[in-house]
């Protein structure tokens, strides 16, 4: 432990590599306060942004938020290059659940980016159609959008 409270520990990434990184002590109240007792808590469905992490997810990113923040699209530092490999690895995972190839993961912040670029892509790939349908009661991100394409000549 350092003075910072924090406990170095290497942690598995997946292919036999491991990562070095730095712990609080806190990480494990974490877990606790994300399991849910399912028998005495109802079942909330509106789960589109706040969705509770699985405690062997929160687990992966705490290590890795902690330890590796390097920029991954920095290719002049080791700090960028170990985390380029994490996010290859993560990649990899996915693609073998998905049959996606690596290339065609993109990895977004949240919501409202992956639905920006989705629709954006998907307008520009249809360029003949020219036409979106939403409704009202659609996501800010996804009316804005729509606003965008409009100006752009969409039939909306």
């Amino acid at each position: 432990m350092n003075k910072t409270g924090l406990k170095r520990t290497e942690v598995g990434v997946g292919n036999g590599l491991t990562a070095g990184v730095m712990i609080a002590p806190s990480a494990g109240i974490l877990k606790q306060t994300t399991t849910m007792d399912v028998g005495s808590q109802s079942i909330y469905l509106g789960m589109q942004a706040p969705t509770p992490t699985d405690p062997c997810v929160l687990d992966a990113i705490l290590l890795i938020c902690a330890g590796l923040y390097g920029n991954p699209q920095s290719c002049i530092h080791p700090y960028g290059w170990e985390t380029e490999k994490v996010i290859d690895i993560a990649c990899e995972h996915v693609t073998k659940l998905n049959g996606a190839y690596p290339k065609e993961i993109v990895l977004t912040s949240g919501a409202t980016g992956s639905n920006d670029m989705s629709i954006k892509y998907g307008a520009r790939f249809y360029d003949s159609k020219k036409h979106m349908i939403t409704l009202r009661t659609d996501h800010k991100c996804i009316l804005d959008l729509r606003r965008h394409l409009q100006d752009e000549g969409y039939d909306t």
